[in-house]
């Protein structure tokens, strides 16, 4: 629908008409755009005037595409700088821009900094901090911390109904455990910045999994596993993360973007329950980075 309705405005401004392509299976996707593009030093027909990408795609096609560099810089509608680094990271080869990011996933993480100030003697022991060092807005900073907050979390009543809640709630059906076992262990290995590989050797390709960073991500995300729903509910989904958190059964939430922005449009409207401040307002959770690491 999005693109749909951009089509309809590229019209109206330009008079030119956006045709869509018929939509290849996913398998046959890639195979598509090659087709089209070319390989090596056979250029394809080049029927299509533009391609959607997956972003571990994108390597491969790169030299063939357009370099927009000029043509982001002439368009101030654009906003590039207002995007995501890692965003413009991912459209970006050798210093030029070959494509405009529609979409990208990223995790956060929601905190509910009701039970942070409710909990804050009880925290401040746990996490070995003075009530000087105590700072509920800038935590979690690391994934120790993590660990820990939802570790003492586990196993209390969050929501006022005397049954046992969680500290972590976050989807790991299917692949999404990948986004949250390589956030843990990117800030690990990572250390000198992205631009280390983080799935293999640069030189060797051999696979990242045999170093102490990857042996610490693990230790860690079994932690959270156990401080979370996991044990009890089994590798649940995104829609199942959601109710879960909109029930108020979760100290701390992470998730892609698109699961948070459902619970922002739809918590209020869906009734679910809701913490208040003293003042009897709604104190919505906060919403920060996925933790880093000191370590």
């Amino acid at each position: 629908k999005g693109l749909t309705a951009h089509a309809h405005a590229f019209h109206a401004c330009t008079g030119g008409e956006v045709i869509w392509g018929d939509k290849p299976s996913k398998g046959a996707w890639p195979d598509e755009i090659e087709t089209d593009i070319g390989t090596g030093d056979e250029p394809g027909p080049g029927l299509y005037d533009g391609y959607f990408l997956k972003s571990t795609w994108f390597p491969t096609y790169a030299e063939r595409l357009e370099t927009l560099n000029s043509r982001v810089r002439d368009a101030p509608e654009v906003q590039w700088m207002d995007l995501n680094l890692q965003a413009r990271q991912l459209v970006t080869f050798g210093g030029q821009v070959k494509g405009l990011p529609y979409e990208a996933d990223f995790t956060h993480l929601l905190v509910r900094d009701d039970l942070l100030v409710q909990h804050a003697v009880g925290l401040r022991e746990a996490l070995n901090l003075t009530e000087a060092q105590w700072d509920p807005s800038s935590l979690p900073q690391t994934w120790e911390d993590l660990a820990v907050m939802a570790e003492y979390f586990q196993g209390k009543d969050l929501n006022g109904d005397g049954a046992p809640d969680y500290g972590l709630c976050w989807p790991v059906q299917d692949y999404a455990w990948v986004f949250h076992f390589y956030g843990i262990f990117a800030t690990k290995f990572q250390y000198k910045g992205s631009s280390d590989s983080v799935f293999f050797d640069l030189d060797t390709l051999e696979p990242l999994v045999d170093n102490v960073a990857f042996r610490a991500a693990l230790r860690l995300f079994r932690r959270l596993i156990h401080a979370g729903h996991t044990p009890d509910l089994g590798r649940n989904s995104l829609k199942e993360s959601n109710l879960l958190f909109g029930a108020g059964r979760c100290a701390f939430y992470q998730a892609k973007r698109g699961g948070l922005k459902y619970i922002a449009i739809k918590k209020v409207k869906q009734g679910d329950w809701q913490p208040t401040r003293p003042s009897g307002e709604y104190w919505a959770p906060r919403r920060t980075k996925t933790p880093g690491s000191t370590e």
